[in-house]
């Protein structure tokens, strides 16, 4: 914006110099025409200054400001139903035997906080870089609301981007399930929950968004805060820092 203001002023005082030089040649330079001519070019000159001036406080002020607080809104509503859902639960499948493991909580720098928090155990350590496998329906029902403020129109495409993996997606199950000796089995409800103390597990597969480990998946949740604060750093005056912690 400075640049272009700089650029503006620069053609401005080129083309004042240059309307200038006219009126003094083509007027053999008559000093009397030449004060004539020179205030009714000022007098253009002040009420196109003037309109611009008014045009860009409107743009500032108006309608562009109004839809920056309604994005910062919409970022921060995002934000609730993502604390909301708090996170996630997993079991770890070796060998054919499940066992339960911790939650992990949906926060800022996801990837670093369970880095630390699995530092002194080899076991959970190796989870994080564990394949997941996902219920579709689990999932989805999970991030329903999430997606919801997602989908509207005036969210910012630098978030829609990073909460890409959020989406409804298929998936692959079945036998290359059962090549894998160690898989981590997420789930997002307590409806998902039971059905992994039951070990049914038929409807969990590899989803097409988020064929990865669980470290990836972190990584995720770690670029759509990123995104989001970064957003409302750049376009909104909020001073103290979101609260991007789970308790």
């Amino acid at each position: 914006m400075k640049k272009k203001k700089k650029n503006f002023i620069i053609v401005f005082i080129i083309l004042n110099i240059i309307l200038i030089s006219w009126i003094i040649i083509h007027n053999d330079y008559c000093f009397e025409k030449i004060i004539k001519y020179a205030k009714e070019l000022a007098v253009f000159e002040f009420s196109a200054i003037s309109l611009i001036i008014a045009v860009s406080l409107f743009d500032q002020f108006g309608l562009n400001k109004k839809l920056t607080e309604k994005r910062v809104e919409l970022i921060i509503e995002l934000l609730t139903e993502l604390k909301k859902q708090e996170g996630f639960g997993s079991h770890f499948k070796i060998n054919g035997e499940f066992m339960s493991n911790p939650s992990f909580y949906f926060e800022k720098n996801m990837v670093e906080n369970h880095k630390k928090r699995f530092s002194k155990d080899d076991f959970f350590k190796k989870i994080l870089n564990t394949q997941i496998v996902i219920n579709s329906t689990d999932f989805d029902n999970g991030f329903q609301n999430v997606r919801k403020v997602i989908n509207n129109p005036i969210m910012p495409k630098s978030i829609v981007e990073k909460a890409q993996f959020l989406g409804i997606s298929g998936g692959m199950g079945g036998s290359k399930l059962n090549e894998s000796n160690e898989l981590l089995y997420l789930y997002f409800t307590s409806e998902g929950k039971k059905e992994l103390v039951k070990k049914e597990t038929k409807y969990w597969l590899f989803k097409e968004n988020n064929n990865c480990t669980l470290i990836e998946f972190l990584k995720k949740f770690d670029n759509l805060f990123a995104a989001c604060e970064d957003w409302t750093n750049k376009h909104s005056n909020i001073d103290e820092e979101l609260n991007l912690k789970n308790f």
